[in-house]
């Protein structure tokens, strides 16, 4: 039990010793370049890129960035605070990617399957190997 609290007092120590240092970069001969781009380059731009110009007209707020930056997480790709992550929420990433879910199925798992030649594919194993990996648990069949 001791090493747990240990764990966590070097866990906020190491947050208290962090230090941030944020360099504003001037983008403004880069908005005017993008500004410039004919309508016909700006969607090929747009097609290959996605919507990486939108990025020019987003205004940085320093200090919100700096104070959640300590808290982020990079293996789990999420903000974690004392009790709780900071997740985007489903409706979020539909938006962060650009998808609507709307009139769509959710994904079930127990209505889709896919073939163990597909998953062999999948997996570039022999679908005979994988075969023999394959179990069965209640009324499920997959890999252990």
């Amino acid at each position: 039990m001791e090493s747990g609290v240990r764990g966590q007092l070097d866990f906020v120590s190491l947050k208290k010793k962090l230090s941030i240092k944020v360099a504003e970069g001037n983008l403004s001969n880069l908005r005017e370049l993008a500004g410039r781009m004919k309508t016909i380059s700006r969607n090929m731009f747009k097609r290959k890129y996605g919507n990486l110009l939108g990025l020019l007209k987003v205004e940085v707020q320093v200090a919100p960035l700096t104070a959640l930056a300590q808290y982020y997480d990079p293996p789990l790709r999420c903000f974690t605070f004392q009790d709780f992550q900071l997740v985007p929420t489903v409706e979020e990433f539909e938006h962060i990617l650009g998808l609507s879910m709307k009139g769509k199925v959710p994904y079930r798992y127990s209505d889709q399957h896919i073939s163990t030649v597909t998953l062999a594919g999948i997996l570039k194993m022999h679908p005979a190997e994988l075969e023999g990996k394959m179990i069965t648990r209640g009324n499920s069949r997959g890999i252990s």
